[in-house]
């Protein structure tokens, strides 16, 4: 036998009717969510609590903050450690006091201090920029340029530095510890090895 289900005033409600009456739930339910807040556009932040307090991390659209005084103000952009800073879109910043501050750069490799000669550090106009590695750092013309390793220095674009203590200026490769390539588009490979002629 089936059971009728009885509406607030006591009658029965039949299969059709109930469907009816919940079907209006629906359209409404739809409403609800498309008025909600793109997840897409989210903010991320994450608290240490330093004494049980928040941790001043700041977010802009879609970007991730974590650390005491984070900040990530790039669209997309993420920044991870003490005063870690990626303030320009989809840049990356991670490890304690290191700045990614060209577009689309990343930094990663912790310090004591902030700024360039200490945590990982890119420029602003060094967009598309790697710097890794403590001490590391990618200059203003540094655009497209890569640093790797500590103290590793690269001062124009599409420079790489690979090696502790490696230096190259525009197009310049050097690969060892503190070889130098000073010369535009020289390369120099060894520890210690220097090329200061264009092209040498």
């Amino acid at each position: 036998m089936e059971r009728k289900r009885r509406s607030s005033t006591g009658g029965p409600i039949g299969r059709r009717a109930f469907a009816r009456h919940a079907g209006c739930y629906i359209p409404a339910a739809i409403l609800v969510m498309a008025s909600l807040p793109s997840l897409a556009q989210a903010q991320f932040l994450c608290a240490s609590t330093v004494s049980g307090g928040a941790d001043g991390a700041t977010a802009g659209t879609s970007g991730v903050a974590c650390g005491p005084s984070a900040s990530a103000g790039g669209t997309g952009s993420i920044a991870v450690g003490l005063n870690a800073s990626a303030p320009r879109t989809y840049s990356v910043a991670t490890g304690a006091n290191t700045q990614a501050n060209g577009t689309n750069s990343i930094a990663i490799g912790g310090n004591a201090a902030s700024g360039a000669g200490n945590a990982a550090f890119v420029d602003y106009g060094a967009a598309n920029a790697i710097a890794i590695g403590n001490r590391s750092r990618v200059g203003d013309e540094g655009f497209n340029g890569v640093a790797l390793g500590n103290a590793a220095s690269v001062t124009g674009a599409f420079g790489v530095a690979v090696g502790s203590g490696s230096n190259a200026k525009a197009s310049g490769t050097a690969m060892g510890a503190s070889a130098t390539a000073s010369g535009d588009s020289s390369s120099a490979f060894g520890a210690s090895a220097v090329a200061s002629g264009h092209g040498s």
